[in-house]
């Protein structure tokens, strides 16, 4: 073991399991209990969009669908036709059988159709589409450039696209929590140093097992991390503008967003230094520099306007 792969294992020792990550690792465990999740939570930030999310009679292209339990969700929230499209041919596959087995019970199943697909070449017709969403998901694909591209290409003249991200230099940008429980482990190792760590955590508690093997993650042999595309939102104000986007709306969460304000109102009126660290949090996710470490999602809403995606 290095001197750096120590350093990584004492860390992860002092700190405990993080409560939102508890639970997401417990519903990842189980097929059901995970579509049951991303459905819960595409629900939750359904409020937080701004401008609000109206999908009515909408047009919508889900991209990175994963368990279809989003998609879903877009239908019932009043979608005409959802596409999810998905990389992975596992989820498009249990993705159909789940809402085939609703569709006779719930017409907004029948709504929905999903595609096996790179979002970087979308199988879908110019300016198809009224509505983007995108959650959890532009951080993965590799690589990102033409998949923004095609957000333009597919989307009609004043469409939109709602995409959530984390910016890759955020608390849990590696996405490597299964292993690795501290914030920023990549502001302070190499990506060989936590692949290295990563490998030998696995090889002694074998976590991987607990999972579906859709949702393992396997570094054994890697030099990079492999599941991220480091996308920073330099990098994705860049690309913006270059394509035939305009930003609507750009919202920033920092790290604790939830922790620290249910914190203080624990507290009460002994809730003031969390209320100011929250504060102050927000602060500097606001700034140029600070919003790449400290913005733990990015919330980002986007209009097509009249131009070549090309």
């Amino acid at each position: 073991m290095t001197a750096a792969e120590l350093a990584v294992r004492t860390i992860n020792a002092c700190v405990p399991d993080f409560p939102q990550h508890v639970v997401l690792l417990d519903a990842m465990a189980d097929e059901a209990r995970h579509f049951d999740w991303e459905y819960a939570d595409g629900e939750a930030m359904t409020p937080e969009w701004q401008p609000p999310l109206d999908l009515r009679g909408q047009r919508v292209l889900d991209i990175g669908s994963g368990s279809g339990a989003k998609s879903l969700l877009y239908a019932r929230l009043g979608a005409a036709r959802v596409v999810g499209l998905e990389i992975d041919q596992h989820n498009v596959t249990r993705s159909i059988a789940r809402l085939r087995a609703l569709a006779a019970a719930d017409p907004a199943a029948a709504r929905v159709a999903f595609v096996a697909g790179d979002a970087t070449c979308a199988p879908l017709p110019d300016a198809s589409i009224d509505t983007v969403v995108s959650i959890h998901a532009f951080e993965h694909i590799q690589p990102v450039a033409p998949a923004l591209a095609e957000v333009a290409r597919v989307l009609c003249v004043g469409g939109r696209a709602y995409l959530r991200f984390p910016p890759y230099w955020s608390a849990w940008g590696p996405h490597l929590e299964r292993w690795i429980r501290f914030p920023w482990p990549h502001l302070l190792f190499s990506d060989q140093t936590l692949i290295a760590a990563v490998n030998r955590i696995e090889a002694r508690k074998r976590l991987n097992e607990r999972y579906p093997a859709f949702l393992r993650l396997d570094l054994r042999g890697e030099t990079r991390l492999p599941h991220v595309n480091k996308l920073t939102l330099a990098e994705f104000d860049a690309i913006i503008a270059a394509l035939p986007l305009r930003v609507v709306s750009r919202q920033l969460y920092p790290v604790g967003y939830n922790f620290l304000p249910r914190t203080a109102a624990r507290l009460g009126p002994l809730g003031a230094a969390p209320r100011a660290a929250d504060d102050l949090l927000h602060r500097l996710a606001a700034t140029t520099t600070g919003r790449e470490v400290i913005a733990t999602k990015a919330l980002v809403v986007l209009e097509r306007v009249a131009g070549s995606a090309a």
